[in-house]
């Protein structure tokens, strides 16, 4: 999982790590 993945809504960006 990624650090930035702590919303409950993540963005494309985080999808990709």
């Amino acid at each position: 999982c990624s650090a930035a993945n702590t919303y409950d809504h993540p963005s494309q960006e985080t999808l990709l790590e």
